[in-house]
């Protein structure tokens, strides 16, 4: 009892003492003060700092954790033409939430957007005639005859004054896993203010809009290149000649990209068809360089004088009155492969009705 009145009394006296002292030295007594509230308005600043790098850290933490579980997700599906309806309604989950991380985020700006990239993954509902990603050569037919052997679409820094990027969208396939074939989309890339983007959006009837991120790609004919690609047997291929045609009209698409980081490029076209893009450092995907680095032959050219060729041989055969048609077969085939030729868009530029099973707008370039 005696303890706890002395300890009573003790911190009277200190009160009685800084009263005075108060009243004696005022100036000083508010500097002690202010540097009190200073080192508490410091220390106040501090915990909120550690919180909010905290919950940064931790919503970095989640949205790699959800991009790890994506890349999973679509592994082994082909692109997407092999997923499950069940698989498809889980990717696309994913990616609404990726799309939501990357809310307001301006990845031209931050030069995040650019890169080389894989097609990973493809969100068509079908793809029996064409597929938004390589075009009918990813189509059913396509897919027998000409074997994918790699799918790309790069964003690359653009010095063509007017353009924020250069776009190339690439195809590798083979004839019957035999003949090589590069098929290239490559033209400059201009970002769309929001007065562009809300026309494209009342065109196109595109869900969920489109983001800062939006750019209009403006591709050249598509190029398509026949022959070895670099590489090859002992690294020669980069020295064999191609055949290099032109093939197709000129074509205009909008690509978004809502969501990018150091692994990912979430894409979205203009019907709002969702892509996952996968950065990439395969040689393969520097291939359109060498498809693009000679000049090109008009593919109706080329066409057309198959079909010349085929149509004399067949004459030939019915002024010598040919008694069996197995000769005739060949030079059909080629009249007919010459007539395909004349009249191809090089398999990228598609023209199909809004109902159609594969929309008009997404990877592959469509006429405006």
């Amino acid at each position: 009892m005696a303890r706890a009145r002395s300890w009573v009394g003790a911190r009277i006296a200190l009160v009685c003492i800084l009263a005075v002292a108060c009243w004696l030295w005022p100036s000083a007594t508010r500097s002690w003060v202010s540097g009190i509230r200073q080192q508490r308005g410091r220390g106040i600043a501090r915990r909120r700092r550690y919180l909010g790098l905290h919950a940064q850290t931790f919503e970095v933490t989640k949205t790699s954790e959800l991009v790890t579980r994506l890349l999973e997700a679509i592994e082994g599906t082909d692109r997407g033409l092999a997923a499950s309806e069940g698989q498809k309604a889980e990717i696309s989950e994913m990616i609404t939430e990726l799309e939501a991380a990357g809310n307001g985020a301006d990845f031209f700006a931050s030069g995040t957007a650019y890169g080389k990239y894989e097609v990973a993954y493809v969100g068509a509902s079908s793809s029996r005639v064409a597929n938004p990603a390589g075009g009918r050569w990813r189509g059913r037919v396509g897919r027998i005859f000409f074997p994918t052997q790699g799918l790309y679409q790069h964003i690359l820094p653009s010095e063509e004054p007017g353009a924020d990027a250069l776009a190339v969208n690439l195809v590798e396939a083979s004839l019957l896993s035999l003949i090589p074939i590069t098929v290239v989309l490559r033209g400059p890339a201009s970002r769309l203010n929001a007065t562009a983007r809300e026309e494209v959006i009342a065109e196109r009837s595109t869900q969920g809009g489109l983001t800062q991120n939006s750019v209009r790609a403006n591709f050249d004919a598509p190029r398509v290149a026949f022959g070895p690609r670099a590489g090859g047997l002992f690294g020669l291929g980069q020295y064999a000649p191609l055949l290099r045609l032109s093939a197709g009209p000129r074509s205009s698409v909008v690509l978004d990209a809502p969501y990018v980081d150091d692994r990912i490029r979430i894409g979205k076209g203009a019907s709002g068809i969702r892509f996952v893009f996968k950065r990439t450092t395969a040689v393969g995907a520097d291939s359109w360089e060498r498809a693009m680095a000679g000049p090109a032959v008009g593919s109706r050219a080329v066409g057309g004088v198959l079909v010349s060729i085929s149509m004399f041989g067949i004459l030939k055969m019915l002024v010598a009155k040919s008694a069996s048609v197995l000769p005739a077969i060949p030079w059909a085939l080629l009249a007919i492969f010459g007539f395909t030729l004349a009249r191809s868009g090089g398999g990228m530029v598609l023209r199909q009705p809004r109902n159609a099973d594969y929309p008009k707008q997404g990877f592959s370039a469509v006429r405006d």
